[in-house]
C-alpha cells in the first residue's frame, strides 16, 4: 500500500500487485437515472522500468495505445524466415523457351535471359509481385540452410536451372553494417549463367568463372542504417560432365554456411516479403 507517486518511485515492486483506478470525482445518482450526474473526467498513466539484463517473460496480452519505445532490436516473437525458388527455363520436348519466353513468371527477366545471357539478381522488376512471382517458398533461418541441391540430366545446353533467395534485413541502428554471407553456388559463366547477389537493387556481387557445387565466397553485403533492405541471390547450374557414354548431368548447388545467417548485431530478419508492395530497388 501507498501513494504510487511518492511511496513507490524507484522501487522494486517485489511481488504480484492489482491496481483499481476510482474515479471519486464521480456523483452517484438513485437507480434508474444516468450511471452519473457528473463524472470527474480524467486520465492517468503509469511508468515502469526493468533493471533485469535477463529476458522479461509476458504471459498474457500486452496491449499498447500509445507509443511503445523499443531501445534494441525488436523481435515480436516472429519466425526468422527467407523465402526462396527455383525453375527450369527451357522446354526440350519441342525446342521452345518456356511460355514463350515470356518474362513475366520469371521475375520480369526472359527465360532465355536466364540461363544464355547473364541474367542477374538486379536485373528483376523493381516490384516485390515480380520476385514473388518465382521466389515463392517459405524457409526457416538457422544459422546455416541448405536453399537448393539437385543433380538433372542436361538434355541440351540450352536449358538450366535456377535457384534464387530473398531476405529482408532490419538495420536498426544509426550506421550501416556489414553481413558477410558465406555461401556454396554454382555456375556455368561460359553459357552465360551467373551467380549473383543484390541489396536493394544494386549490383552487389556476381561470379567472375565458371563454378562447382564445392566453389564457396564470402560476399560483403553492407546493410544501410535505419531502414529494412531487401537481398536476393540467384545461384544457376554447375558446368555439366559425361557420367557414362552420352549421359550429361549438372548440378544446382546453393547453400549458407559457417554460421553466417546468424547476423551481425544490430541486423535481423523481419517477416514481410509476402505482404511488401511497391519497388525494392531502392
Amino acid at each position: 500500500e501507498g501513494d504510487m507517486n511518492k511511496d513507490w518511485l524507484g522501487k522494486d515492486i517485489a511481488g504480484s500487485w492489482t491496481m483499481i483506478v476510482k474515479d471519486t470525482a464521480a456523483l452517484q445518482v438513485p437507480p434508474g437515472t444516468p450511471p452519473f450526474e457528473f463524472d470527474g473526467k480524467y486520465n492517468w498513466s503509469i511508468s515502469l522500468q526493468t533493471l533485469s539484463s535477463k529476458k522479461i517473460q509476458i504471459k498474457g496480452n500486452l496491449i499498447v495505445d500509445g507509443t511503445l519505445t523499443v531501445g534494441g532490436t525488436a523481435n515480436a516473437g516472429k519466425a526468422k524466415v527467407y523465402h526462396s525458388g527455383f525453375f527450369h527455363t527451357f522446354d526440350n520436348g519441342n525446342g521452345n523457351w518456356y511460355g514463350g519466353d515470356n518474362p513475366a513468371p520469371y521475375g520480369g527477366v526472359a527465360p532465355s535471359t536466364w540461363t544464355d545471357n547473364n541474367g542477374m539478381a538486379w536485373s528483376m522488376s523493381d516490384d516485390f509481385d515480380a520476385l514473388r512471382s518465382v521466389i515463392n517458398y517459405r524457409r526457416l533461418v538457422g544459422a546455416n540452410s541448405n536453399v537448393c541441391a539437385d543433380n538433372y540430366r542436361m538434355h541440351s545446353s540450352t536449358n538450366g536451372r535456377v535457384c534464387m533467395a530473398a531476405f529482408r534485413i532490419v538495420n536498426s541502428t544509426g550506421n550501416d553494417i556489414t553481413w558477410p554471407a558465406k555461401f556454396y553456388y554454382t555456375a556455368y559463366n561460359s553459357w552465360g549463367e551467373r551467380a549473383s547477389v543484390s541489396i536493394n537493387g544494386a549490383a552487389t556481387w556476381n561470379s567472375s568463372s565458371d563454378s562447382w557445387a564445392t566453389t564457396s565466397v564470402s560476399v560483403n553485403i553492407v546493410v544501410p542504417k535505419n531502414r529494412t533492405s531487401t537481398v536476393v541471390f540467384v545461384v544457376p547450374s554447375s558446368p555439366q560432365w559425361h557420367s557414362y557414354s552420352d549421359h550429361h548431368q549438372r548440378n544446382n548447388f546453393f547453400a549458407f554456411h559457417s554460421n553466417s545467417l546468424t547476423l551481425p548485431a544490430g541486423l535481423d530478419y523481419t517477416d514481410d516479403f509476402e505482404t511488401a508492395t511497391g519497388a525494392w530497388k531502392k
